[in-house]
């Protein structure tokens, strides 16, 4: 065993070899200058490899003898949960790196976007390659317990044993994810979310209970009438005005009385208006705008149009407000006047009248695409679902303009029903196919960022097969296999599901 002192001795035999090779020494070892317990070491190595391995155990014994310390104490960090579902496959990770780096660098992608795709083929992301943050939002709720694991390492925020989000733990939450299990809660347990928001929103201060209580809005029903009406007595008037528009969804709206402001806003809106009868047979309901004759009158009217009740408004006009959706004429109103009439539907409009100002707004766009907008203006209404089928109706209509961009920003589902055959004979396509053949014969090669954008759209939410064909669709037409800007049609296409 090492006395004290032969370790004092090794040591500063050790100090003067680093000080001959920090002058340069080159002069050969003799065993003398080693410590004895490197000796027999050294002693079976041929000799022009003493000071090699010397330099290696020298390297050895500085780490050994000075080991860091901790900066401070040691935090202990929970295990990652475990969501249950496999990994991403190892092949795929690297494009997988490439993918979610670009997602994040594009402020119309997200990172939901790409792990929605993942989870429909039956995958998660492996989380070397990719975390939630504070800033993510709309990621699948499986990922919702990695959220929470992810807030509470930051050290900021309160650990708690539950994965749910219920009275009890209710402050250990961020805010956006207090909001996000409440969102999955509401699918799920309609009644369950409502008790909750009951039991808990008024403790928030008014712009977080707002949050809160919006989330109401998914499967908005009667049982939820009594907790509204109460909010009408709420001291935020913007948490009033929102009760107000959820009750006159359900139909419980309160007529405002005849001689109220409302009543005369109402009153002064609808003479701005005529209604017009249309067909022999079917007889149909025009809505259209009279003309009028300043700017400042235009203001007035797009500013009623945005705040009056449209229930009032029809009221007035002699005809319901479903009537009024399917009747008013975009084609003859400004379009800030539309965008008005839009944004207050939204707010106020019964689910039948929502779908029928959809249709309304489908025909409509039909003639002109560059009005798309308004539909987009719809899905805080629209589940998932509903804006998935939508979207595919409208990729069918060749009558309807619009970029494959423009799906991402009304859908994460993937459109699982839409084969090739559709797609190549889509309005969209043909564009991208143009400009594609236009970009080639000018550069050789895509320079144009808004087919590598159309692209990584078509990756995101094609069906795998669909994907595939439209890879090779791409490359038949002269893009290099190489271009970066098939990367997310490549992971879509190898992108088997998990069986």
């Amino acid at each position: 065993m090492l006395t004290e002192n032969t370790i004092n001795e090794e040591q500063e035999l050790i100090e003067q070899l680093q000080r001959r090779w920090m002058i340069g020494s080159d002069e050969p070892l003799s065993l003398d200058a080693l410590p004895q317990s490197w000796r027999p070491i050294i002693e079976t190595q041929a000799v022009e490899r003493h000071s090699i391995m010397t330099l290696a155990l020298a390297s050895q014994h500085q780490c050994v003898l000075f080991q860091p310390e901790p900066p401070g104490d040691l935090i202990h960090h929970t295990p990652l949960p475990d969501l249950q579902q496999p990994l991403i496959p190892q092949r795929l990770r690297p494009l997988f790196r490439r993918i979610i780096k670009n997602v994040n660098k594009q402020a119309a992608l997200k990172p939901g976007i790409l792990l929605e795709l993942l989870l429909r083929r039956g995958y998660i992301a492996h989380p070397a390659d990719w975390l939630p943050s504070a800033a993510d939002e709309e990621l699948p709720d499986i990922y919702l317990p990695w959220c929470q694991w992810a807030a509470t390492e930051i050290g900021t925020h309160n650990s708690h044993d539950s994965e749910s989000l219920n009275a009890d733990n209710w402050d250990d939450w961020y805010p956006a994810q207090r909001i996000s299990q409440l969102k999955a809660l509401r699918f799920k347990d309609s009644a369950m979310a409502r008790i909750l928001v009951e039991t808990c929103a008024h403790k928030e201060p008014a712009d977080k209970r707002l949050r809160v209580i919006q989330t109401l809005a998914i499967n908005l029903c009667e049982d939820d009438v009594t907790y509204l009406q109460e909010l009408l007595k709420d001291r935020s008037q913007k948490i009033v005005t929102l009760a107000a528009q959820y009750l006159a969804r359900l139909g419980k709206g309160i007529r405002t009385k005849t001689d109220s402001k409302e009543s005369n806003n109402a009153k002064e809106l609808a003479q701005g208006y005529e209604l017009k009868k249309t067909g022999i047979i079917k007889k149909r309901v025009q809505v259209s705008p009279l003309k009028l004759k300043s700017k400042k009158q235009q203001a007035i009217r797009s500013e009623q149009l945005e705040n009056t009740l449209l229930s009032d408004f029809a009221d007035t006009l002699g005809i319901n407000v479903t009537q009024l959706a399917a009747s008013w004429q975009f084609s003859e109103n400004r379009p800030h006047d539309n965008q008005a009439f839009v944004a207050n539907s939204v707010n106020t409009l019964a689910e039948d009248g929502i779908e029928r100002l959809i249709e309304n707004i489908l025909n409509y766009i039909a003639t002109d695409d560059a009005e798309l907008h308004l539909l987009h203006m719809l899905t805080p209404r629209l589940s998932e679902s509903r804006r998935s089928s939508l979207m595919g109706e409208i990729v069918k209509k060749h009558s309807i303009n619009f970029s494959f961009r423009d799906y991402l920003s009304f859908s994460h589902t993937p459109l699982i029903e839409l084969h090739w055959n559709t797609l190549k004979s889509t309005r969209p396509w043909k564009s991208l196919e143009k400009e594609i053949k236009k970009d080639l014969e000018e550069n050789g090669y895509i320079d144009s960022h808004a087919i590598a954008r159309e692209l990584s759209a078509l990756g995101m939410f094609l069906p795998q097969e669909a994907a595939a064909q439209t890879l090779n669709a791409i490359f038949d037409l002269g893009v290099l296999r190489a271009d970066p800007i098939t990367d997310h049609l490549k992971f879509n296409a190898d992108l088997s599901p998990h069986h």
